[in-house]
């Protein structure tokens, strides 16, 4: 297994994983002698070039979805769809920060390991259904779409830190006091954690081995604190408040409504 290697060339998207051609002399007056091996040797080429392109374009696009929160069972059914449009045999099997993606062409077969830390960006999704959907309606050609797809990769996340840091405390508050009857003394406390537990989520962003048990570990001390002060506030409207986002789907749920 090896990690994938996505290069995409901006300036001419046409030269991905492209070798140098060489150079032709313009001789109009020589007769030109065409080699059945050489044709084949070019179809084969272009080929393998083809196979390439289409195995960046599912590897890449596993990267984003997971690195933007989406939920591995929708990840796997938008990853099946693409590779049965675009020809490819292929099959996923997910990690919690990985797909292991296999590829299979006639006696070949290669597996490749593709990490991506997850987040909860669900403006870039967003930005990508609407890439793949252009794709799978064929208003794109695959370079096109390579091309769209790393500008995504390489965007800024669609909030900022202190966006961040506000919405997780945000909703941890309203959740407490809309979701679960909590008092005002609840919201509040639930607050401060859910900034907590927002402060540990940037914090396993910038340090992936962090992230491999972010929830676990934000679980557990968030317990200690409510079990802490269950005489000052009831532990169930400001646990479960303070931990409501990293719930597996909730993200995309709220996503979804908001559209």
């Amino acid at each position: 297994m090896r990690r994938a290697d996505i290069i995409v060339s901006r300036e001419n998207p046409q030269n991905l994983h492209q070798g140098e051609m060489n150079n032709r002399k313009d001789d109009e007056e020589q007769p030109t002698v065409v080699d059945g091996a050489s044709m084949n040797n070019n179809t084969s080429e272009e080929d393998k070039v083809l196979f390439e392109k289409k195995k960046s374009i599912v590897i890449l696009l596993g990267r984003l979805l997971l690195k933007c929160g989406c939920p591995c069972h929708r990840v796997d059914d938008t990853l099946q769809h693409t590779c049965n449009l675009l020809s490819l045999d292929a099959s996923f099997s997910f990690l919690p920060d990985s797909v292991l993606i296999t590829f299979t062409s006639g006696s070949e077969c290669q597996s490749i390991m593709v990490k991506s830390p997850q987040g909860y960006d669900t403006g870039k999704i967003a930005t990508i259904n609407d890439i793949m959907n252009l794709f799978f309606k064929g208003e794109l050609d695959i370079d096109r779409c390579l091309v769209l797809l790393h500008d995504v990769a390489t965007a800024p996340p669609t909030c900022g830190v202190w966006a961040t840091l506000f919405f997780f405390t945000a909703s941890s508050f309203s959740a407490s006091a809309m979701l679960f009857n909590g008092t005002w003394i609840d919201a509040c406390v639930s607050g401060v954690i859910g900034l907590l537990v927002s402060i540990l989520y940037i914090l396993s962003t910038h340090f992936p081995i962090y992230a491999r048990i972010f929830e676990i570990s934000t679980s557990i001390l968030v317990a200690i604190l409510c079990r802490a002060l269950y005489r000052y506030c009831c532990f169930t409207s400001v646990a479960i408040a303070s931990t409501l986002i990293l719930l597996p789907g909730y993200t995309m749920a709220v996503g979804v409504q908001g559209k």
